[in-house]
């Protein structure tokens, strides 16, 4: 098999959100119990809008905070308060992903869409409050605002210290580090 790179372009990935307020739909829900590679039940929900879309987490535990969260996915998605009563955290997770599956399509909602800054990049997210239906518009926040302030923390990653030493390579001589210049590839025993 040949492979020429030759043409190819670098990848960039443009489908996923920045912080800011979207009009967004569900795409899909997954629930996946607590065990074997889980330590806790979880479902997983794709928002998706014009622009791109959004992953997100919904742990459900014994905390009654991720059952307010739910709660307060579905009574901001659908206009009401799930009635529901459950047993086992395996029947809200598999209720959830069956109503979303089969009907959180149908709805649109402005979303407002936070994120944590490490310092090098910035991840998105839902803050706990997310719908917004105050705004009819979509927005991308800016950095440096009160928006991006409100719904963006910043978490610095620890390996982006820049008191610890960089690593050199004293045993090569400079003639034989690549510069930007250089055509490395030729020296490849390959």
């Amino acid at each position: 098999m040949q492979i020429n790179f030759k043409n190819i372009k670098p990848g960039e990935n443009s489908s996923y959100l920045v912080p800011g307020i979207y009009k967004m739909t569900i795409t899909n829900a997954e629930y996946q119990a607590a065990g074997n590679n889980n330590k806790k039940a979880f479902l997983k929900i794709t928002f998706k809008a014009s622009t791109g879309e959004l992953n997100e987490k919904f742990f459900i535990t014994d905390n009654v905070k991720t059952h307010e969260r739910l709660q307060y996915l579905h009574t901001g998605w659908f206009g009401q308060p799930c009635d529901k009563e459950f047993s086992s955290i395996d029947e809200i997770g598999m209720y959830f992903e069956k109503l979303l599956k089969a009907k959180g399509s149908k709805y649109s909602h402005m979303v407002i869409v936070g994120g944590t800054d490490n310092g090098e990049r910035v991840y998105s997210n839902l803050p706990y409050l997310f719908i917004d239906s105050t705004s009819s518009e979509e927005k991308v926040f800016q950095p440096n605002t009160a928006e991006w302030a409100k719904y963006v923390t910043y978490k610095p990653n620890p390996s982006l210290k820049t008191d610890r030493p960089v690593v050199s390579s004293p045993d090569l001589p400079d003639s034989e580090v690549a510069s930007s210049d250089s055509s490395f590839e030729d020296d490849l025993p390959f």
